[in-house]
């Protein structure tokens, strides 16, 4: 990447100052000529009006023999420029620099007449087309010469040659062509240093996704820029956070998929080994008292019934767990499930003759699911009752939004109050029944209704239940 990157940012770079040389060039050169060329026409200009001026002073001069010849290498035989005079009728074309030979109006082209004949017009005019008759590219001014009554007399034409303007145009081109090649160093510099300072980030996270493609979920990268590339950095750094944490999600998923199966399969042993057994022993006439038959009945009965209430209890959890399950919420007063619950309860506890005690505020209202709520209460004072000694008590607090049930049982230890929510949890007395699920599916309902469950005991002395709901005020 680095070298594609680098090539491409010194081919950019190059382009862009060779680009911007060629413009500045171009346009310089045009200046350059320009400013030269008028400032050469200002100074002819100012010089063909000066002859003029000083000749118009004699109008004889403007005669065959007359000695303007004379006059002119006088005045300007030592100087830069040749002067020509030509009369009113253009038969007379003296030139300054006496050593060239005589030009005739006719040896000159055409365009060469048509400027004299303009400048005897009136019109002063520049023009390079008499460079045929001079030493290289000139640059000539045609103005017009008058006599004393303002009358065009002739003309004087100025030449000068241009040819220190090629030079320089050729010394300014050969500047460019160096300050080119400058550019080209100086682009092939940047470009390598931008592409290190640009590539190294890219790299750093090119190596980045590699190694997350490669299940390294742990790498991270340094990067700090305020920038679009910085923000790409920390959004890679996001993206792996995300995927280190989906990933840590789902082992504990597949743990926890792996200890369900080992704990489903664990409870379902005990009940198909007793129904096995009792089974063969009535298909091989093992059993032959009745009494001893009908015991083998009542054991496939009880432990078929272990197995309903575990399914049912699997299923029960399962739809609660799904994010996809529906509970449909209304407004509902506390104490109408909270009442079902403990005139069902007190039911089941006639057996261990549960003594009861409820203390009631005035009930709350909150949204929820009626039934659902009296599922969660009844499977809490369910447990109470399943461990609360005989004729033990039963306390029943209802204190604004919080709800407390207590019993007198033989209480959770400390170790293990941590995971009394968990599924297939049992207290360690095996002689309590149950498919270790109940409380698992209270706190799910209790989760789907954002109400909070706080559980405290004290081993032998009471286990305590504060649920809190969340009123409509």
């Amino acid at each position: 990447m680095k070298s594609k990157i680098s090539r491409k940012l010194i081919l950019y770079f190059g382009t862009t100052l060779m680009v911007f040389t060629l413009v500045i060039s171009v346009v310089f050169l045009l200046v350059f000529r320009y400013y030269v060329i008028s400032e050469n026409e200002t100074k002819l200009r100012e010089k063909a009006v000066t002859i003029a001026s000083t000749i118009s002073q004699s109008v004889d001069l403007v005669r065959p023999s007359g000695g303007m010849g004379m006059l002119l290498r006088i005045l300007y035989g030592n100087s830069n420029e040749d002067v020509w005079v030509v009369d009113r009728n253009t038969n007379i074309i003296t030139r300054g620099m006496g050593q060239h030979q005589s030009i005739t109006y006719t040896q000159l082209p055409k365009s060469a007449q048509e400027v004299i004949e303009n400048v005897l017009g009136g019109q002063t005019q520049f023009s390079k087309d008499f460079s045929a008759f001079l030493d290289g590219t000139s640059l000539t001014v045609a103005t017009p010469l008058f006599d004393s009554n303002n009358d065009i007399i002739g003309a004087v034409l100025v030449h000068t040659q241009i040819t220190g303007l090629s030079s320089g145009v050729q010394a300014a081109s050969w500047i460019m062509g160096v300050s080119l090649l400058f550019a080209l160093g100086i682009a092939i510099v940047m470009g390598m240093l931008f592409s290190i300072s640009f590539s190294k980030p890219l790299n750093q996270m090119a190596e980045m996704t590699s190694k997350l493609s490669e299940g390294r979920l742990d790498v991270r990268n340094d990067i700090n820029q305020n920038d679009e590339v910085g923000q790409l950095a920390e959004n890679l750094n996001m993206m792996a956070d995300k995927l280190q944490a989906s990933e840590l999600q789902r082992e504990q998923l597949n743990q926890i998929r792996k200890d369900f199966m080992a704990t489903v399969s664990h409870e379902l042993k005990t009940p198909l080994t007793v129904l096995q057994g009792s089974l063969e022993a009535l298909m091989e006439d093992i059993a032959k008292d009745p009494q001893q038959i009908q015991k083998y009945y009542h054991q496939m009965h009880d432990e078929t019934l272990a197995l309903s209430r575990l399914t049912n209890d699997l299923l029960e959890l399962t739809r609660l767990s799904s994010t996809d399950f529906k509970i449909e919420k209304q407004r509902v007063l506390l104490s109408n499930p909270l009442n079902s619950a403990i005139e069902a309860a007190k039911i089941k506890g006639k057996d261990k003759e549960i003594a009861w005690t409820v203390h009631k505020s005035e009930s709350i209202e909150i949204m929820a699911d009626e039934g659902r709520v009296r599922q969660m209460i009844l499977i809490i004072l369910d447990n109470a009752i399943k461990f609360s000694p005989i004729k033990g008590q039963i306390t029943v607090t209802v204190d604004g939004d919080t709800l407390r049930i207590c019993d007198q049982g033989s209480g959770v230890s400390p170790e293990d109050l941590p995971f009394i929510f968990d599924r297939f949890y049992r207290n360690k007395d095996a002689s309590h029944l149950g498919s270790g699920l109940g409380l698992a599916i209270a706190d799910q309902i209790a989760k789907r209704h954002d109400i909070h469950i706080e559980v405290t005991s004290q081993p032998h002395v009471n286990t305590c239940f504060a649920l809190t709901f969340n009123p409509i005020y």
